[in-house]
């Protein structure tokens, strides 16, 4: 039995005071930026869902899975003391649980600039009868006794179209107070 928590989430809870997913934008001391081409995506409301942002390409044939990307912020009340950089143990847990996971890259890199700490993560896994890609992006953000866990996740079925552009994508999502 592994003493590595199961999901970054998980690892955040065990240091944390108190989390709160955050799903409204009027919330935060600042914005998300996502380079999100208004010709190409269409955002949804993932609110209920707990996602900040969810959007979708929108003239994509129709298929099983629809290429989207999610962004989800996590808000922690900690002990300034915690070294937050420790989530980051968990950072790669939860996609490396699902079924047929090939990993393409998994890169942590440390505390500098405005964050503390962030990850990227990129692969392909089973779903049914189709291989997806996905890439996710973790970064914490720090302000005092409050921290900002920031999670975006592109999928794709069609990886030959879009897997570079969700890399891209995901890869420079921030949070900026």
């Amino acid at each position: 039995m592994s003493d590595t928590p199961a999901s970054i989430y998980a690892a955040l809870d065990a240091i944390a005071i108190s989390t709160h997913r955050v799903a409204d934008p009027r919330t935060i001391p600042g914005h998300i930026r996502i380079d999100l081409d208004p010709s190409t995506w269409i955002e949804i409301d993932g609110a209920e869902a707990g996602y900040l942002i969810l959007a979708a390409v929108e003239d994509e044939l129709p298929q099983q899975v629809r290429t989207n990307i999610l962004v989800v912020l996590t808000r922690a009340i900690v002990d300034t003391s915690v070294d937050l950089f420790t989530v980051f143990d968990s950072a790669f847990a939860e996609a490396r649980q699902l079924p047929g996971w090939t990993e393409d890259q998994a890169v942590i890199r440390p505390p500098a600039y405005r964050h503390s700490g962030w990850s990227f993560q990129s692969g392909t896994f089973a779903a049914g009868d189709l291989t997806l890609y996905t890439m996710t992006r973790y970064a914490v953000y720090q302000r005092g006794n409050v921290a900002y866990l920031l999670q975006a996740t592109g999928t794709t079925e069609d990886r030959a179209r879009f897997g570079t552009l969700l890399d891209t994508i995901v890869y420079n999502t921030v949070f900026e107070d």
